[in-house]
């Protein structure tokens, strides 16, 4: 490593530490003057001052750098990079015979590292950090328990389990349906407008309910006002909230994805953005830093004003992308592991672009 590169990277790494220590700060402040009800106990419970910092703020704070950092590795890249080439820097590089490419490199390795520790973060640090602010939340902030609708759920091979609302709170359903199949054939069907569960005798009550048997002499039907009843479920299959994945590790994720591939959940897209997103995510720091060189590697009238500003109008022109792509596959249109790299292939082609035509 020539000192040219180390010169670089440590441009990098400072200038990215330093504004992305600078924006959690603020951001920390805006989010204080926006709970300080809540942290006073306006709403109901307060809770203590060691509470809210080594809990609430000590954990808010890598979710938010998780969040953001990719996009102010951008933004650092192009300020510093900006100063260079108003400082005849870049110039005087190409002029000693070093080649373009060559002069990317250090940029390549700063943003690699930076890559590498949002994985990390992402994947191991930030899950554990949302359980415990996610519980904060749900105790101080009045963020109650999830309260799942029109739930599908695969309980056992050829059983597809269906709720139209249950709540965690009280343990009541509405319009629970269990159907059971050979194969395609359906050989029975259980439908109850309301159901509810006894947590201390593990026991069901269906109320109004109807069940319907298919067999070679025909269809029975069996209808009643009310049982108590054994179920081959529990209450935890209604419990996981969307956000919860937010909670779970690289392997714990992986994990619960296969297992709600296999019970038919209506919101697999929903946890396959999430995974992809952890991987997506830090490249993207590559992929912008490859657009912010070229980009800031020339001089212009406007000076790291105008750059900044460019650069700022192209990171939210990617967020813009990443937030339309999300937004189709959830809804279904667009696949989710494509939906996650996109944005990045796109701006990987911007990127190509600038560097070709990058002043030499």
């Amino acid at each position: 490593m020539k000192t040219i590169d180390t010169y670089i990277m440590r441009k990098y790494l400072v200038t990215f530490f330093v504004s992305l220590t600078l924006i959690i700060a603020i951001a920390v402040v805006f989010d204080i003057s926006e709970k300080v009800d809540d942290f006073l106990g306006k709403g109901g419970k307060a809770p203590s001052l060691y509470e809210i910092a080594f809990v609430y703020y000590a954990n808010f704070i890598p979710y938010f750098a998780s969040l953001f950092a990719p996009l102010f590795a951008f933004i650092s890249v192009i300020y510093f990079t900006s100063r260079m080439a108003f400082r005849s820097e870049i110039i005087a590089i190409l002029a000693a015979g070093v080649s373009y490419r060559r002069m990317l490199a250090p940029f390549l390795a700063a943003a690699f590292i930076v890559s590498i520790m949002l994985a990390v973060l992402g994947n191991f640090i930030v899950p554990v950090s949302n359980l415990k602010k996610n519980g904060f939340e749900r105790e101080y902030f009045g963020h109650g328990k999830y309260n799942p609708r029109n739930m599908h759920r695969q309980i056992a091979p050829g059983t597809l389990l269906y709720i139209e609302y249950w709540s965690n709170e009280t343990f009541t359903g509405q319009k629970l349906s269990i159907e059971q199949f050979d194969g395609r054939r359906l050989v029975s069907k259980l439908m109850s407008q309301s159901v509810s569960y006894d947590t201390l005798h593990k026991r069901w009550t269906l109320v109004d309910y109807i069940i319907r048997t298919s067999g070679t002499k025909g269809d029975k039907i069996y209808a009643a006002i009310q049982t108590d009843t054994l179920l081959p479920f529990t209450p935890a299959i209604f419990q996981v909230e969307n956000r919860d994945v937010e909670t779970m590790n690289f392997f714990e994720l992986n994990e619960f994805v296969e297992k709600e591939r296999e019970s038919g959940s209506n919101y697999m897209d929903f946890y396959l953005i999430e995974k992809y997103k952890r991987w997506s995510t830090p490249f993207s720091t590559i992929i912008l830093t490859l657009i912010a060189v070229p980009l800031a590697g020339r001089r212009v009238r406007g000076g790291v004003g105008l750059h900044i500003g460019m650069g700022v109008g192209l990171g939210f022109s990617y967020i813009f992308f990443d937030k339309v792509a999300v937004t189709y596959a959830i809804n279904g249109t667009l696949a989710p592991i494509l939906a996650a790299w996109l944005p990045n292939v796109i701006f990987l082609f911007v990127g190509a672009y600038l560097i070709r035509t990058a002043q030499r």
